[in-house]
C-alpha cells in the first residue's frame, strides 16, 4: 500500500494528495507497524503501546496529505515513526538498567 501512495505522490508533486494517495501512504505505514506489534505480541517481546501509538498516528496523517501534500505527509510519517522508535529505545534501556541492578 505504501509503494502505491508513493507512486502517486511523485506524479502530483507539490500538490495536495488526493485522499487514495493519503490513505495509500498513511495505510501502508499503518499496517506495517500493526503488523510488527502484532509480531511482537505473539512472541512476548517487547511493549506493544509504542507500535500502537506510531500506527494510529501514522493514520492521522492522511489529513496532512490532503491538506498540505504527500511530501508533507512522507516527513510527518518519519518524525513520527522516529520519535516512537526513540521514545521506545529509550523505555527498552531504562528497563534493562532496572533488572540490571
Amino acid at each position: 500500500m505504501l509503494a502505491a501512495g508513493v507512486k502517486q505522490a511523485i506524479v502530483r508533486y507539490d500538490q495536495p494528495a488526493t485522499t487514495a494517495t493519503a490513505v495509500f501512504l498513511a495505510g501502508g505505514v499503518a499496517v506495517c507497524v500493526a503488523g510488527l506489534a502484532l509480531l511482537r505480541y505473539v512472541l512476548s517481546t517487547g511493549p506493544l503501546s509504542p507500535r500502537l501509538a506510531m500506527a494510529g498516528g501514522a493514520s492521522a496523517t492522511v489529513i496532512v496529505g490532503t491538506a498540505v501534500s504527500p511530501e508533507a505527509q512522507v516527513v510527518a510519517l518519519t518524525l513520527i515513526l522516529s520519535a516512537g522508535i526513540v521514545y521506545e529505545a529509550r523505555g527498552w534501556r531504562r528497563q534493562r538498567r532496572t533488572a540490571a541492578s
